[in-house]
């Protein structure tokens, strides 16, 4: 089609509208003559006549023309072409595929698994990024979070009361601050009807920085007065049925009366706090009050554990301006705090809170865990899309008379690519929905394997979802289709006619090479450091902690008499000794004080737990100085503590008994005594290193801890849930074998582990069927190689060596790629967080390489012994 030339008239005159009307109606071809005419014309008439008459007779001739023999096929017609087109390469494409069963299976398996898993992660991070996402002033939100310094730095999601009030007051970037302490847990009585609440107490700008939707009662007040409470809509109907709650009064622990001022709408899934219920934050602060005797301790610098703090920074605040204040506030407050530890603030966004990792907030799926994770999951697609490249273009090589026919007979480059890339995109438009079905039905079992990592639920529809896939698909089939289409567009119709013995010198053999070393260095990855993560959960979870956890039974006492419910449980046979604590050791969960020396400005911050005298037996601790501790029976006795040998190291002491009978003070002003150390031991995970520690004998107990006889274990366990429930109506048996407990704590690494070992199975299946794709073009390219070798008296094993050497080098190439990476990323991004971690060894390294290698020898060998024993005269004999 020649292209259009707009030839304006020179002696300037013609009416240059009429021009245009012409060169747009005007087929291409009969445009240029056509105008020189006209305007030959135009000239003649304006010498005979006058210009006015010839651009009158210029108009006249100009709408004269426009007949069906000139007039250009409308652009709708044009497009009908190319959808024609596009309808015969879809019709091509599906004819050829089902020519190719075994080719459409094998792609079909290994992309539809592929973006199964593409799937999940997509909708995962989808997730991730909704949470908050329905607070109106979400974009102005940000919680006040605080790093703490001493021997080691540790970033926490609580920060002082203290802090958030001076920042508030002190900032005029922050328009309201919201405090919110997540410590209601609490059995709540309405009529005859208790049931057990988890909730926060919040302070009464609550529902004026977030959009928690209340239904009921005044948000500016709801949560103002002491003792109010605001509950849920499933909350609320759980207490008082179909009946009115709003005003009506409900008892706390028996204790307590609290009015409801408030009904609200149940808290979106995608909230990073859930709750069934809010209390006033005056009424926490009261509770405080009388709880330390009017110390001012709840309102001091370092209690800094148990409170949230929110700011909502001006509409036109810059967030960078706030932090020198921070700064200034974090200077004072230590220097007139006078700790061997510092802290400073920092501010988060809200968007920010379900991607990063702090202490004292619930567990989240951090970016970097996203993020890894969501690489691997891109190598494994596009390991599948380069299989795809690889086994097309091995199938193809059948093709090749046909793309030569299409040339010969006027097809362009851009259609022969054009037909290759529809293929490529019906095939994974195909597998997408293959892989939506396989979607719907592990969606359940992907959010409990998403447990070990967070609370972060799949709940966006899946049409939505579905959307999102099959636009994936076009992507993926475009990066599937790609290298084919440009390999076969870029073909002579010369050398395609003539078979596939020449089409083997084509350009494409390096990527395709490039392809198979890529795919089987992310499998040997994949595989190694699934590995090395499994090694390092095995090695946390069966460390050697210095203290007995077999056999211990962690029953949360949820309000109950720690000594009636000890007991009761003590008489039941299989138990063997009974202990209470405040905590369950080694699972992550750890209370701290500040100790005073004997230097005032001597200080240290000390992890502790308080524990009764039977709980060194029952766990077996071993004393290394001093006695156990004692019951205490009078509230006013002096606190009696047994410290570790790390307490005595900090000390300076290289003799434990000199610490015995000693005295220190903690920062809320009580004198301690030690009477006895313990041997050193992991109260914290394997993550951390031991650092000085204590128990202590105040009845702060929240757990039983029961051993119990090895040899009927679950029936004795059986027998105290009986127990438990003749003893509490309300709450549920909440019991956790101790060694449950650890282990539950570096679940997270197995369920890692678990993942990357099922990319890794699915990547070498993947890998495996573009090398067999591999070796069936290398093997069809010398065919005739392999007759005359045979004819020339070449053996079968001398030629499986002579085709399958050449991939046993890319095997080993990829080792040398993978094993290194594996380990590399392995220890940037999971065991370099653990103090105390795994060497790996041989098996961890190279264990899973033999298995791949087997694999792969397994496809090498099947299609080379197959041309090996090829009969030469069937391939000579047109020779």
């Amino acid at each position: 089609m020649s292209k259009r030339r707009h030839i304006s008239p020179r002696t300037g005159g013609a009416p240059k509208w009429a021009s245009r009307l012409l060169e747009w109606y005007c087929k291409p071809s009969l445009y240029e003559d056509l105008q020189g005419d006209l305007l030959e014309y135009f000239e003649r008439n304006k010498e005979a006549k006058g210009a006015r008459y010839a651009r009158f007779i210029y108009i006249i001739d100009v709408l004269k023309f426009f007949r069906l023999y000139t007039v250009q096929k409308p652009q709708i017609f044009k497009g009908m072409g190319q959808f024609v087109l596009l309808s015969n390469y879809f019709k091509t494409s599906v004819r050829s595929m089902g020519r190719s069963k075994l080719f459409t299976s094998i792609n079909v398996a290994g992309l539809s698994l592929s973006m199964t898993v593409g799937l999940f992660m997509i909708s995962m991070l989808f997730e991730m990024r909704s949470f908050d996402s329905f607070h109106d002033k979400g974009n102005r939100i940000y919680r006040l979070v605080n790093t703490m310094t001493m021997d080691e730095t540790h970033q926490y999601a609580t920060t002082s009361i203290l802090a958030g009030q001076r920042v508030s007051k002190e900032s005029p970037a922050v328009e309201n601050a919201v405090f919110v302490n997540g410590e209601f847990e609490k059995d709540v009585k309405a009529g005859e009807k208790v049931i057990q609440l988890s909730g926060d107490f919040a302070s009464e700008e609550f529902f004026s920085v977030f959009s928690y939707q209340l239904i009921e009662g005044n948000p500016a007040t709801a949560l103002s007065e002491p003792f109010s409470l605001v509950l849920t809509q499933a909350t609320a109907e759980k207490l008082f049925g179909h009946d009115e709650a709003m005003g009506q009064t409900v008892e706390i622990d028996g204790r307590e009366t609290y009015t409801v001022t408030g009904i609200m709408k149940d808290v979106p899934t995608n909230s990073h706090r859930q709750f069934d219920c809010l209390a006033s934050f005056s009424t926490y602060l009261a509770h405080e009050v009388k709880k330390k005797g009017g110390s001012g301790w709840e309102m001091s610098w370092v209690t800094m554990w148990d409170t949230y703090v929110y700011l909502l920074l001006a509409e036109s605040a810059d967030p960078a301006v706030l932090q020198p204040i921070l700064d200034q506030i974090a200077v004072e407050e230590n220097e007139r705090d006078a700790n061997d530890w510092t802290v400073t603030l920092a501010l988060q966004p809200l968007n920010r809170i379900m991607h990063e990792g702090l202490y004292n907030q619930p567990p989240v799926l951090d970016e970097k865990t996203v993020w890894f994770m969501s690489l691997l999951t891109v190598f494994v697609i596009v390991s599948s899309s380069f299989n795809y490249s690889n086994l097309s273009i091995a199938r193809a090589l059948r093709r090749t008379k046909e793309v030569g026919i299409r040339k010969v007979i006027g097809a362009t480059k851009s259609q022969v690519m054009l037909q290759f890339l529809v293929e490529a995109v019906v095939l994974a438009v195909l597998s997408v929905l293959v892989a939506i079905g396989l979607f719907s039905l592990l969606r359940g079992e992907f959010q409990d394997f998403m447990e070990s990592f967070t609370k972060v639920r799949l709940s966006l529809p899946l049409w939505r979802l579905s959307l999102l896939f099959i636009a994936f698909a076009v992507v993926i089939g475009l990066l599937s289709g790609l290298l084919p289409a440009l390999l076969f567009s870029n073909m002579k119709a010369f050398h395609v006619l003539k078979g596939v013995a020449s089409v083997k010198n084509e350009r494409g053999g390096f990527f395709r090479t490039a392809l198979v070393v890529f795919q089987y260095s992310m499998s040997v990855a994949f595989i190694v450091g699934a590995s090395i993560v499994y090694h390092q959960y095995l090695f946390s979870r069966d460390f050697n902690l210095g203290y007995n956890t077999h056999n211990v039974l962690n029953i949360e006492l949820q309000g109950n008499q720690a000594d009636v419910l000890k007991a009761e449980i003590e008489r039941i046979p299989g138990v063997l000794s009974v202990s209470q604590s405040g905590m369950v050791g080694s699972t992550g969960a750890r209370w701290s004080d500040e100790l005073i020396l004997s230097d005032p400005k001597d200080t240290v911050l000390v992890f502790n737990n308080p524990v009764d005298e039977n709980y060194l037996g029952v766990f077996e601790h071993k004393l290394v100085a001093g006695r156990n501790l004692r019951h205490q029976s009078n509230d006013n006795a002096m606190p009696e503590v047994l410290v570790n040998e790390t307490f005595v190291k900090r000390l300076g002491l290289s003799d434990p008994e000199l610490i015995v009978g000693k005295k220190v003070g903690s920062d809320m002003g009580i004198k301690l005594v030690v009477v006895g150390v313990v041997e050193d031991f992991h109260y914290a995970t394997v993550r951390d290193p031991i650092e000085p520690f204590y128990f202590y004998n105040k009845p702060f107990y929240k757990y039983l801890n029961v051993r119990l006889d090895k040899s009927d274990i679950m029936a004795t366990r059986e027998r105290i849930n009986e127990k438990w429930g003749k003893l509490d109506k309300i709450h549920p048996f909440k019991a956790t074998f101790h060694d449950e407990g650890i282990e539950k704590v570096y679940q997270k690494y197995q369920a890692i582990s678990e993942a990357i070992g099922f990319l890794a199975i699915l990547s070498i299946s993947i890998a495996s069927m573009g090398l067999l794709g591999m070796v069936v073009f290398t093997t069809q390219g010398r065919l005739k190689e392999i007759s005359i070798r045979k004819v020339l008296g070449a053996g079968e094993l001398h030629l499986i060596r002579l085709l399958g050497q050449g991939f046993i080098v890319l095997l080993v190439v990829s080792v040398f790629i993978g094993v290194p990476l594996a380990w590399y990323l392995s220890n940037q991004y999971f065991t370099q967080e653990f103090t105390y971690r795994v060497t790996p060894g041989l098996i961890d390294l190279f264990g899973g390489v033999a298995l791949i290698f087997v694999i792969a020898l397994l496809a090498i060998g099947s299609q080379t012994l197959k041309a090996a024993r090829t009969n030469p005269a069937q391939i000579l004999r047109n020779e």
